[in-house]
């Protein structure tokens, strides 16, 4: 995050590495504001992060107001895409996709909350953290241009559950 997109910690932003499960299972709950999850392994993301069980982890650690970021590598290059994002919207009140223009990654936008923001009001307040932080990219238009009706993926899956992981040879 510092190397390639110049993320600067400070008293509101920190960095944690380490296993994002045991990490978020032990914080108090609504601790956090906003909670980015990128992680993979050579070909898919760590099973045990793709549960049901771990996106409750998940929403117990965000604030009532917060969101959760997750970046998810797209069909084909997932086989369980449909089931992770199934997953999800088991777990929080709403959640918005949105495709990146070029790449195999959809990064999925997670709220505890239920609102009735759609594309422009998202796009709105993406223009916002833009302007607030004086990115060098519009990112309303990359929202207009990502954003995915959840009916429109035709998600075929099923939802993750940490029983159904199978251990590893």
């Amino acid at each position: 995050a510092k190397k390639f997109f110049d993320v600067r910690e400070d008293e509101r932003l920190r960095i944690h590495l380490g296993d994002a499960r045991s990490f978020v299972e032990a914080i108090a709950p609504g601790r956090y504001d906003l909670i980015l999850v990128y992680a993979y392994g050579a070909h898919s993301a760590p099973a045990h992060l793709t549960t049901r069980e771990f996106a409750l982890s998940l929403r117990r650690a965000i604030s009532p107001e917060g969101v959760v970021i997750g970046n998810l590598w797209r069909r084909p290059f997932n086989d369980s895409y449909d089931s992770m994002v199934l997953t999800y919207l088991s777990v929080f009140a709403q959640i918005f996709v949105l495709d990146v223009a070029g790449d195999v990654n959809s990064i999925v936008l997670a709220l505890p909350r239920k609102t009735a923001i759609n594309r422009e009001g998202l796009a709105g307040m993406a223009s916002n953290v833009a302007r607030a932080r004086q990115f060098r990219v519009n990112l309303a238009d990359l929202v207009r241009q990502a954003y995915q009706e959840i009916p429109s993926l035709k998600l075929n899956g099923v939802v993750l559950r940490d029983r159904d992981i199978k251990a590893a040879p």
